[in-house]
């Protein structure tokens, strides 16, 4: 693990470092990406290597990154001249046949067996190199090396492009093998290399040094500090809009829908249908030449299934007379094949002239399928607006007839993954959406992550409608021991939980139990997992009542079974808009910290600094109520293995206490791909717009949220990375009221377990974003982490710590300043 050293009130800086770690496959195989990636600075291929040269280095010290059959690490962005020979030096300790697979930009070009040398597989190449002829090749692409064979591939140790690279000054003899200090490897040194000075090639963080190419210096603070998640060498998708010569070029992804957007009779436009994972996303094209001063708007549709013949339909130009769902121009599309569809528009048919720029063409997608294997066949699209010459936006009704008009740019929490306002009266639906901007490609990747999310691991059948099928894939994998079974069981329609009745168990709550250090309870583990599979659990955790004073709630509990010395209670968060937090650039969240309150506000945040799981380095923690997970990937395989009990690569440990027995073996349960599916799925959430931000009330309130310090940790806007992979989170101006550091909040809100580096007292600020929503998605409303807030005033009251100030001034306003501020939080 990285160390991270920095002084009380020096700013942290960002800089590239590496774990030293020779036995974790995970940390390795990050190893390989951050050597290649160097400094923010760089842009281009990764790695360039020349016939002849000797510069082919690829990585250094990516110790045991192949356990089994189909393990990979790869190089995404390498650029070859004439390259024909790779080389690894390594160690294998386990099985015959072992090999390695070189692939480049998808293509086998060579292997390299590993033949079985090392008994018990120490570290560091012991067996020496191995080698492989490959075509010479040209370009640029992703190369990787895939683990071939039965057995445990021991150690990679390095690998060279186009030289081959000096065996190792001695082989240990079989048997344990031992801690060793890092090898430097053998890249040129830069010149000048000292001190602070930036990397060219990435920097090796070992326990006392770093390493430099060749030259080493003492550990500081820019030695071992947060790694940032993305940057220019992260590989993106397809832009969303792109400007050619000729046209302005729009790219969206859709889900299909029961009825239409302003149908509020059938409040059945914003959920979802059975099957809805099934061949029922679309992705569209739009082709704006008017914008560029032509005439016509081509759309491109690919469906995943045919569709009816003679009923592809796409509606253009809202109109809304005789029906709510009317639009003037209803036509069939042309069929190229059965799979892709095209549209031509050259004419405004609401007001019977030519398109011209700054025509807002409202559109609608028909997906009548031709009998699809399983469930209905008819569906609609999503009500979209389009604006000739500047591209898709999120839109709100207006007038009687609910006609569509953009929503104005202040109101767009999300920007532009921010969904337009619902006309459907489905208050419950609200948090369930797509975002606005989706690409193409995440349309159906988000309704299978939403499958994931809706399916028990006990017996794997589906929440919602009796007629979608169980995932028998799933069944069976949760426990030993758990909270609950299925993601949903805790978070309902996405939004906040509710605290039980009194005397009834925490069933959606989280309750991490462990010692006064945050260590885990010997008997429980981390997480209190109150259901068991074939007997009874860990013990259940009760909502004894409230202790009431000044108004104000508290919560007591109480425990059945074990009863852990030190915990911490805390109810499931509401789940939208974490895609965009994942977005917010490290650099943007260091720089609000205040570790010692310089500016004297009685602000000290700092940032959450956990160890990220895969790779070993140090990440900025963003999610959960104290900022444990740094991206979502790992927060969604945390609660899969304590709150449902299924382990994954991330986490392959059950949550076990170190005298506990019988709580599960270590393996891997949910797969990657599931994993990941959910993970984009969250990410991939639309954030719901504000609300009547014209309105006078509200704009005072929001002077004064702001005048009495509120915006101090409730940051009110941040600008997301342009180095997203998710092209629709990346370069959005988004309003989440968050900094997503740490604040110690005084002793009425601190539980008495630590977490990480943050203390019993410190949380993470929450986003604030849909919190004037919170009631119809829960069925009601509390706040704060264990939910003993009724009231957003209520939860204001509760603020001490670094949350006095804020407190105390909000307390001091009249009653009519008092209600226009938490009607500004409404309006969010």
């Amino acid at each position: 693990m990285l160390a991270h050293r920095r002084s009380p009130r020096a700013p942290r800086r960002i800089r590239y470092a590496h774990a030293t770690s020779r036995s974790s496959r995970a940390v390795g195989a990050v190893l390989l990406a951050l050597v290649l990636a160097g400094c923010p600075k760089e842009s281009g291929p990764r790695l360039e290597v020349e016939a002849g040269t000797q510069h082919g280095l690829l990585a250094r010290s990516f110790g045991g990154v192949m356990d089994s059959a189909g393990d990979s690490v790869c190089w995404r962005d390498v650029k070859m001249s004439g390259i024909g020979k790779l080389t690894v030096r390594y160690s294998n300790g386990e099985g015959a046949g072992d090999a390695v697979d070189v692939t480049y930009r998808g293509a086998a070009i060579g292997r390299i067996a590993l033949p079985n040398c090392i008994a018990g597989g120490p570290w560091a190449g012991a067996c020496g190199t191995a080698s492989t002829q490959i075509p010479a090749q040209q370009g640029s692409g992703e190369l990787c090396l895939v683990g071939v064979g039965t057995g445990w591939i021991g150690a990679l140790d390095y690998a060279q492009l186009g030289a081959t690279l000096p065996s190792p000054t001695s082989s240990p003899s079989p048997g344990p093998a031992p801690s060793p200090s890092p090898s430097p490897a053998p890249s040129p040194s830069p010149a000048g290399c000292a001190g602070d000075q930036e990397c060219e090639d990435g920097n090796l963080c070992t326990e006392d040094r770093c390493e430099h190419g060749s030259c080493t210096y003492a550990a500081s603070d820019s030695c071992g500090s947060i790694v940032p998640l993305y940057d220019g060498s992260t590989v993106l998708e397809p832009p969303l809009v792109e400007e050619t010569a000729t046209a302005l070029v729009s790219r969206w992804g859709d889900r299909a829908r029961d009825r239409h957007a302003r149908e509020s009779q059938f409040q059945a436009y914003e959920h979802y249908l059975s099957h809805y994972w099934e061949h029922r996303a679309a992705a569209v094209e739009i082709v704006d030449r008017v914008a560029k001063g032509g005439t016509t708007i081509t759309f491109h549709v690919t469906t995943e299934w045919k569709l009816k013949e003679g009923q592809e339909e796409f509606r253009l130009f809202f109109r809304g007379i005789n029906t709510v769902a009317e639009y003037s121009d209803n036509r069939t599309m042309t069929r190229i094949d059965d799979l892709h569809y095209t549209h031509d528009v050259s004419y405004n048919s609401r007001e019977h002239r030519p398109l011209r720029i700054g025509d807002a063409m409202e559109f609608e997608l028909s997906q009548f399928l031709d009998s699809p294997p399983r469930g209905r066949d008819n569906y609609y699209g999503t009500t979209m607006l389009y604006v000739v010459g500047k591209g898709l936006v999120p839109w709100e009704g207006s007038g009687p007839l609910r006609d569509s008009r953009p929503i104005p740019e202040r109101e767009l929490l999300g920007g532009g993954t921010t969904v337009h306002r619902s006309e459907s009266a489905e208050p419950d639906n609200v948090f369930l959406q797509l975002t606005q901007n989706a690409s193409p490609q995440n349309a159906q990747r988000f309704v299978r992550g939403r499958r994931v999310q809706h399916t028990s691991f006990v017996d794997g059948a589906h929440d919602e409608s009796p007629a979608n099928p169980a995932w028998t894939t799933q069944a069976g994998k949760a426990g030993p021991f758990y909270v609950d079974e299925s993601c949903t069981a805790c978070h309902p329609n996405n939004g906040r939980a509710l605290p039980p009745a009194v005397g009834a168990a925490l069933e959606r709550y989280v309750v991490r139990v462990g010692d006064a250090s945050g260590a885990p309870d010997p008997l429980l583990g981390f997480v209190l997992q109150p259901r068991g599979v074939g007997g009874p659990g860990e013990g259940d955790a009760i909502l004894q009542g409230w202790t009431l004073e000044g108004g104000l709630r508290s919560p007591r509990f109480a425990f059945t079974g074990a009863s852990p010395s030190h915990f911490s209670a805390r109810i499931a968060p509401p789940l939208v808009g974490l895609g965009l937090l994942e977005a917010i650039p490290e650099d943007a969240v260091l720089a609000r910290e205040d570790p010692g309150d310089a500016n004297g506000d009685g602000i000290s945040g700092r940032a959450s600094v956990v160890t990220d799981p895969e790779s070993g380095v140090p990440r900025l923690g963003r999610f959960g109520w104290k900022a444990a997970q740094a991206t979502l990937r790992h927060q969604a395989a945390a609660a899969f293995r304590s709150d449902i009990g299924v382990t994954s690569r991330v986490f392959p440990d059950p949550d076990c206490g170190t005298s506990q027995v019988g709580c599960g073996a270590r393996r891997v349960e949910v797969s990657d791909v599931d994993l990941d599916d959910l993970a984009a799925y969250l990410a991939l959430l639309g954030v719901q717009a504000r609300r009547d931000s014209d309105d006078p009330v509200v704009e005072l309130g929001e002077e004064l949220f702001a005048a009495a310090g509120c915006t101090g940790c409730h940051t009110p806007t941040f600008v997301t990375t342009s180095f997203h992979p998710f092209a629709e989170l990346a370069g959005q101006t988004i309003r989440p009221y968050s900094d997503l550091l740490l604040h110690d909040m005084g002793p009425g809100l601190a539980a008495t377990l630590p977490e990480g580096n943050a203390s019993g007292a410190e949380w993470r600020t929450p986003p604030l974003w849909g919190i004037g929503l919170t009631a119809g998605p829960s069925g009601g409303e509390t706040y704060l982490h264990d939910g003993r807030a009724r009231t957003l005033k209520e939860a204001i009251l509760w603020h001490g710590g670094e949350g006095q100030r804020a407190r105390d001034a909000f307390a001091s306003l009249p009653a009519s300043d008092q209600e226009a501020l938490l009607t500004f939080l409404r309006s969010l």
